[in-house]
């Protein structure tokens, strides 16, 4: 089967296959692992640019792809390296004024 196919691929396909680097003779199989926090900047910083990697980091990349295929998303999905990192972004996508209903065992950041 082929992704040309009308059936889709089973999770377990596009779990092993996504953010894999291209097939090629004396390819790596698998992305390296970049094993930096702090990226260097020549200009001020544009957007998607690394600066640090709590924010950003090309370790996670083929994981963020992966994730995203798998819910069948058309964007990569988004990691956080911190649970607290990952409440604050969600909290931050709350309005001026929003409600927000949590347990009261939640997170204790």
């Amino acid at each position: 089967m082929t992704h040309h196919d009308h059936h889709p691929l089973a999770p377990d396909t596009i779990v092993v296959a996504a953010g894999r680097p291209p097939r090629g003779h004396d390819a790596p199989v698998n992305p390296p692992i970049v094993l930096s926090s702090t990226f260097h900047e020549t200009a001020d910083p544009a957007a998607g640019d690394r600066i640090y990697g709590r924010m950003s980091n090309p370790t996670w990349d083929p994981f963020e792809e992966a994730l995203g295929k798998l819910e069948g998303a058309s964007l990569p999905a988004l990691v956080f390296s911190s649970g607290l990192g990952a409440a604050a972004a969600a909290l931050a996508l709350v309005p001026a004024g929003g409600v927000v209903v949590m347990p009261s065992h939640a997170y204790a950041g």
